[in-house]
Protein backbone atom coordinates (compact mmCIF):
# COMPACT_ATOMS: atom_id res chain seq x y z
CA UNK A 1 0.00 0.00 0.00
CA UNK A 2 1.27 3.20 -0.86
CA UNK A 3 2.18 5.97 1.67
CA UNK A 4 -0.24 8.58 2.76
CA UNK A 5 0.31 12.52 2.64
CA UNK A 6 -0.08 12.35 6.42
CA UNK A 7 2.48 9.11 6.77
CA UNK A 8 5.02 10.55 3.88
CA UNK A 9 5.00 14.05 5.76
CA UNK A 10 6.61 11.77 8.92
CA UNK A 11 8.93 10.64 6.65
CA UNK A 12 10.13 14.04 5.16
CA UNK A 13 10.07 15.40 8.80
CA UNK A 14 12.22 12.69 9.91
CA UNK A 15 14.60 12.36 7.05
CA UNK A 16 15.76 16.14 7.81
CA UNK A 17 18.50 15.24 9.67
CA UNK A 18 19.78 13.77 6.16
CA UNK A 19 20.76 17.58 5.38
CA UNK A 20 24.61 17.65 4.73
CA UNK A 21 24.63 13.60 3.60
CA UNK A 22 26.35 12.89 1.01
CA UNK A 23 24.81 10.19 -0.88
CA UNK A 24 27.47 7.69 -2.17
CA UNK A 25 25.97 5.38 -4.34
CA UNK A 26 22.69 4.69 -5.85
CA UNK A 27 21.44 1.39 -7.11
CA UNK A 28 18.27 -0.30 -8.28
CA UNK A 29 16.07 -2.34 -6.12
CA UNK A 30 15.32 -5.24 -8.49
CA UNK A 31 11.71 -6.04 -9.79
CA UNK A 32 10.21 -3.78 -7.66
CA UNK A 33 10.11 -0.14 -9.44
CA UNK A 34 13.27 0.97 -6.30
CA UNK A 35 16.10 2.69 -6.19
CA UNK A 36 18.22 2.84 -3.44
CA UNK A 37 20.84 5.75 -1.86
CA UNK A 38 23.06 4.84 -0.16
CA UNK A 39 23.94 7.78 1.85
CA UNK A 40 26.65 8.55 4.57
CA UNK A 41 26.03 10.99 8.05
CA UNK A 42 27.59 11.19 11.02
CA UNK A 43 30.00 8.76 10.26
CA UNK A 44 27.79 6.13 9.56
CA UNK A 45 26.19 4.37 6.55
CA UNK A 46 22.08 4.69 5.68
CA UNK A 47 20.04 3.28 3.03
CA UNK A 48 16.99 5.33 1.64
CA UNK A 49 14.29 3.45 -0.19
CA UNK A 50 12.26 4.83 -3.31
CA UNK A 51 9.56 2.70 -4.72
CA UNK A 52 7.14 4.10 -7.68
CA UNK A 53 5.90 0.48 -7.79
CA UNK A 54 2.11 0.64 -8.93
CA UNK A 55 -0.04 0.94 -5.62
CA UNK A 56 3.34 0.96 -3.32
CA UNK A 57 4.96 4.01 -3.94
CA UNK A 58 6.63 4.74 -0.86
CA UNK A 59 10.09 6.39 0.67
CA UNK A 60 11.76 5.15 4.16
CA UNK A 61 15.11 4.14 5.60
CA UNK A 62 15.86 0.27 5.02
CA UNK A 63 18.16 -1.61 6.85
CA UNK A 64 21.15 -2.91 4.90
CA UNK A 65 21.73 -2.53 1.40
CA UNK A 66 20.91 -5.38 -1.45
CA UNK A 67 23.49 -6.52 -4.12
CA UNK A 68 23.27 -3.98 -7.18
CA UNK A 69 22.56 -5.17 -10.13
CA UNK A 70 25.24 -6.46 -12.58
CA UNK A 71 24.05 -3.65 -15.59
CA UNK A 72 21.77 -0.45 -14.12
CA UNK A 73 19.10 0.93 -16.41
CA UNK A 74 19.76 4.01 -18.23
CA UNK A 75 18.52 6.23 -15.39
CA UNK A 76 20.05 4.93 -12.83
CA UNK A 77 22.71 5.94 -14.74
CA UNK A 78 21.75 9.35 -14.99
CA UNK A 79 21.45 9.18 -11.33
CA UNK A 80 24.69 8.46 -9.92
CA UNK A 81 26.28 10.84 -12.71
CA UNK A 82 24.68 14.06 -11.47
CA UNK A 83 23.69 13.14 -7.63
CA UNK A 84 26.72 10.29 -6.26
CA UNK A 85 29.07 12.63 -4.35
CA UNK A 86 26.71 15.78 -3.95
CA UNK A 87 25.55 16.62 -0.34
CA UNK A 88 21.82 16.41 0.22
CA UNK A 89 20.68 19.93 0.99
CA UNK A 90 17.09 19.32 1.63
CA UNK A 91 13.95 16.96 1.65
CA UNK A 92 11.03 18.27 1.71
CA UNK A 93 7.64 17.59 0.55
CA UNK A 94 6.21 19.62 -2.16
CA UNK A 95 2.56 21.30 -2.36
CA UNK A 96 -0.37 19.30 -0.88
CA UNK A 97 -0.15 16.07 -2.94
CA UNK A 98 2.53 13.50 -2.27
CA UNK A 99 5.52 15.00 -4.31
CA UNK A 100 9.22 15.03 -2.46
CA UNK A 101 12.45 17.03 -3.73
CA UNK A 102 15.56 15.79 -2.26
CA UNK A 103 18.06 18.40 -3.31
CA UNK A 104 21.45 17.69 -4.27
CA UNK A 105 23.42 20.70 -5.75
CA UNK A 106 22.49 21.94 -8.91
CA UNK A 107 20.55 18.89 -9.30
CA UNK A 108 17.26 17.55 -7.78
CA UNK A 109 15.33 14.00 -7.51
CA UNK A 110 11.49 14.71 -7.55
CA UNK A 111 9.48 11.60 -5.95
CA UNK A 112 5.85 11.77 -7.33
CA UNK A 113 4.68 9.27 -5.16
CA UNK A 114 1.28 9.36 -5.70
CA UNK A 115 -0.03 5.92 -5.92
CA UNK A 116 -0.85 4.30 -9.55
CA UNK A 117 1.46 6.80 -11.34
CA UNK A 118 4.43 6.94 -9.15
CA UNK A 119 7.82 8.71 -10.79
CA UNK A 120 11.14 9.25 -10.34
CA UNK A 121 12.41 12.37 -12.10
CA UNK A 122 15.95 13.78 -12.06
CA UNK A 123 15.90 18.00 -12.30
CA UNK A 124 18.61 20.11 -13.42
CA UNK A 125 19.01 23.71 -13.41
CA UNK A 126 15.95 25.87 -13.47
CA UNK A 127 13.80 22.96 -12.91
CA UNK A 128 14.48 21.65 -16.32
CA UNK A 129 13.64 17.67 -16.82
CA UNK A 130 16.84 15.51 -17.63
CA UNK A 131 14.93 12.10 -16.95
CA UNK A 132 12.80 10.10 -15.68
CA UNK A 133 12.24 6.55 -14.43
CA UNK A 134 8.97 5.80 -16.57
CA UNK A 135 8.03 7.34 -19.73
CA UNK A 136 7.36 11.39 -18.87
CA UNK A 137 3.52 11.99 -19.17
CA UNK A 138 2.18 14.38 -21.54
CA UNK A 139 2.86 17.76 -19.05
CA UNK A 140 6.62 16.76 -19.28
CA UNK A 141 9.62 16.36 -21.74
CA UNK A 142 12.97 16.07 -21.55
CA UNK A 143 14.43 19.62 -21.69
CA UNK A 144 11.44 21.36 -20.65
CA UNK A 145 11.00 22.89 -17.01
CA UNK A 146 9.25 20.12 -14.49
CA UNK A 147 5.16 21.20 -14.39
CA UNK A 148 3.39 19.87 -11.20
CA UNK A 149 1.17 17.34 -11.26
CA UNK A 150 -2.59 18.59 -11.45
CA UNK A 151 -4.84 19.12 -8.36
CA UNK A 152 -6.29 15.94 -7.36
CA UNK A 153 -10.36 16.08 -7.30
CA UNK A 154 -11.81 14.87 -4.38
CA UNK A 155 -13.65 11.43 -5.46
CA UNK A 156 -17.41 10.78 -4.78
CA UNK A 157 -19.01 7.73 -3.38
Amino acid sequence: MSLSTLELTRVVTDLARFSGARIRGIHEDEGRDGWVFTLRAAGENYSLFFSIASRRTRLHLIPGRDKAPSAPHAFTSKLRKHLVGRKIEAVELVGADRVVRLQAGDHDLLAELTGRVGNLLLLGREDRVLAGARALPARLSVGAPYRPLPPRTPSHP
